[in-house]
């Protein structure tokens, strides 16, 4: 992964995305209604409500690109898709994902953590890996001991259309490698 696009903490996590072209981007367009897209993706519409746009005094999990209508884009869909997965196959509890969504947003300036950043789990926490150390990310950047390495789980956080498409008509935590070798991925 290069340097292009990371902030001067200089930290091995992140994207070199080009924020330009993030902007015509026409997977940012919002589309989808918070019933539609709980339909597609099997996700509850209060939870993805509350997931997207916050419940009561807690905040959103990630930003809607279209605050004003409530309407989703299509990466608002991937966001929520990594994350029902987050929850559901891994089963890490929502304080530890916000923590850790929090960390690499500040500490790597990742602005869509659950589509460009690569987190492992253990079931509890969110791990990701920076020069070349594994760090808790749910516990705000504490160090992991490297034998803890061999016994995590890696996070799913396909972004390319072919998971969404899975994920909408009946894939479940399953495998997807043969719609991705279908799609060109």
């Amino acid at each position: 992964m290069g340097t292009k696009g990371r902030q001067a903490s200089n930290l091995a996590c992140g994207s070199s995305r080009n924020p330009a072209a993030l902007r015509e981007d026409t997977r940012l367009l919002p589309a989808y209604s918070f019933h539609d897209a709980a339909k597609y993706l099997r996700i509850p519409v209060p939870t993805l409500r509350s997931w997207s746009v916050g419940l009561g005094k807690s905040a959103p999990v990630f930003t809607i690109d279209d605050p004003a209508r409530h309407f989703l884009s299509f990466m608002n869909l991937v966001e929520a898709h990594i994350l029902a997965g987050i929850r559901r196959k891994h089963g890490v509890g929502l304080p530890q994902v916000r923590r850790a969504l929090e960390y690499v947003r500040s500490k790597c300036g990742v602005e869509r953590p659950l589509i460009d950043q690569g987190f492992q789990t253990d079931g509890h926490f969110l791990f990701v890996e920076q020069r070349e150390r594994l760090i808790n990310a749910s516990k705000g950047g504490q160090m992991a001991m490297p034998d803890l390495l061999p016994r995590l789980d890696r996070i799913d956080r396909c972004s390319k259309p072919a998971c969404i498409v899975w994920a909408a008509f009946g894939g479940r935590g399953g495998d997807i490698n043969h719609l991705e070798s279908l799609s060109g991925g």
